[in-house]
């Protein structure tokens, strides 16, 4: 076990440890745009030409945006209302994913009872344990809600751009930083959607049945308003229970 655990975070360094430098720089700002320097609380006005770092944030209001020049010369668009860590454009890879798709789980299987054998089950995606402080959006607040939108954008932004790991990495902590936000499956939805887009039809169907369950779970008068959702949903499950029984038949 712990040998298995060393191998998990060795491989995770690549993903968790901010590279020396300024990889990225703003191209262009439309709107209200702010970045935030490494660990500090303040906001500054972001401006065409700035570099940033990969402990930086980005934030953007409503009907903002900024164009981001990444180091190997390609443009990332970040749209309105979102925000991102600039650490999230270091590109992952899929088995860097996986890596930290499995160290989620092995910290789950750390805290249950030690008594019972350990198995490694197929590793689908992260249902939302708390494993950060707790914010407004655990009772429902405006203020977390709000702030969870801003993220949610922001890892969208991540998965337009072709950066599904990244997303796939994003959408998870924001799982696990608000697990108290009924959200009417949708980060599931889009968890269900980036591993769909890896070729992963097992982490996807499992994303898209936990989705289900997430609309299952709202009052009933909130649930007409994710039926939208919930027909895409299971649509795209019969796409993969199709796309499985074919590939049995050949």
């Amino acid at each position: 076990m712990n040998r298995m655990i060393a191998w998990i975070f060795a491989g995770l360094s690549v993903v968790s440890c901010p590279t020396a430098g300024s990889a990225v720089r703003i191209e262009t700002v439309s709107g209200d745009v702010r970045v935030r320097r490494g660990l500090e609380e303040n906001w500054s006005k972001a401006r065409p030409g700035l570099p940033l770092e990969a402990l930086d944030t980005v934030w953007s209001g409503e009907a903002s945006g900024t164009v981001l020049l990444l180091e190997d010369g390609t443009r990332f668009t970040l749209g309105g209302n979102a925000i991102l860590d600039i650490g999230d454009l270091r590109r992952v890879t899929e088995r860097q994913m996986f890596l930290f798709l499995m160290s989620r789980k092995v910290e789950g299987l750390a805290a249950s009872d030690s008594s019972r054998p350990i198995r490694i089950a197929n590793v689908s995606v992260v249902r939302g344990a708390n494993r950060g402080e707790r914010t407004d959006a655990d009772a429902g607040g405006r203020a977390g809600r709000a702030e969870w939108v801003r993220e949610k954008n922001g890892a969208q932004a991540l998965s337009d751009a072709g950066l599904t790991p990244n997303a796939v990495i994003r959408l998870c902590r924001i799982l696990e930083r608000y697990p108290g936000l009924q959200d009417g499956g949708e980060i599931h939805w889009m968890l269900g959607r980036a591993f769909e887009t890896l070729n992963q039809p097992g982490r996807a169907m499992d994303a898209y049945r936990t989705a289900l369950e997430r609309i299952d779970s709202l009052n009933e008068d909130d649930r007409p308003r994710a039926g939208e959702r919930r027909a895409r949903i299971e649509a795209a499950m019969g796409r993969l229970k199709t796309r499985s029984t074919s590939t049995t038949h050949e």
